[in-house]
């Protein structure tokens, strides 16, 4: 959770927006009204944004948006906000202050839908699993809606994977961890996240597609899962 009061005097704008550049959340705010990277420095660059100011806006951010607590959008419409220009700004961008605000309120019910969405994805890979000759599922979705915290804390007896950090191995260890992982008789579910890397031969990893046939002798389960772009250009080689 974020306070206010963790703005301290030592930060300065270009600071806070370092801390919060690389965050999920910020490229999607960002993205979903048409900041760029270079635009969105334009406005941050401007003398009149400084501490002060944003300090000023986000009160009057939270205050208009019925907003209690800190968050990563605030901050952003607080240095927007904070250059003189940014009616102009963001008219010239077919948008309005209000539009800014509904970005902070649908955020917060995003989150309560992708929640629910996560319970009923959950209640699906449950009931596929439940038919005996069903043993691998497929979980395809847009990036920053839920699935790595779905599959990290709502499958049950699971054991959670990581491609992108096996590929940074060679093939044999990759193969070894694999096979460690699909031969284990601690959890009944495997999930391979960001499955896209082992299961096609590619600059970023190699296919070890077969190794996932182990299972089907092992009584294991699969699941799968990558974002939506990765799994079109999976579907496109094939």
């Amino acid at each position: 959770m974020l306070r206010l009061g963790k703005i301290t005097k030592d930060l300065n704008p270009i600071k806070i927006y370092q801390l919060i550049s690389k965050l999920n959340r910020t490229k999607y705010f960002l993205s979903k009204f048409g900041f760029s990277e270079s635009n969105f420095q334009n406005i941050l660059n401007h003398p009149n944004v400084n501490l002060d100011s944003i300090k000023n806006n986000i009160k009057t951010t939270m205050h208009d948006t019925a907003k209690k607590t800190l968050s990563i959008e605030i901050i952003l419409t607080s240095i927007i906000k904070s250059n003189p220009m940014y009616k102009s700004i963001l008219s010239n961008m077919k948008l309005d202050l209000e539009d800014i605000y509904d970005g902070i309120r649908f955020l917060d019910e995003k989150d309560e839908f992708i929640l629910e969405n996560q319970i009923h994805a959950r209640d699906s890979i449950n009931m596929i699993f439940s038919r005996r000759k069903h043993k691998q599922v497929m979980l395809i979705g847009n990036e920053s809606c839920g699935k790595t915290h779905l599959l990290k804390n709502l499958v049950k007896d699971s054991m959670y994977v990581d491609a992108q950090k096996l590929v940074k191995h060679s093939r044999a260890t990759v193969s070894k961890n694999l096979n460690k992982s699909i031969l284990s008789a601690e959890r009944d579910i495997l999930i391979i996240d960001n499955a896209n890397l082992i299961l096609e031969e590619t600059s970023l990893g190699q296919d070890h597609s077969e190794l996932f046939y182990k299972i089907i002798d092992k009584n294991k389960k699969i699941i799968f899962s990558m974002n939506t772009f990765a799994y079109n250009k999976l579907q496109s080689r094939l």
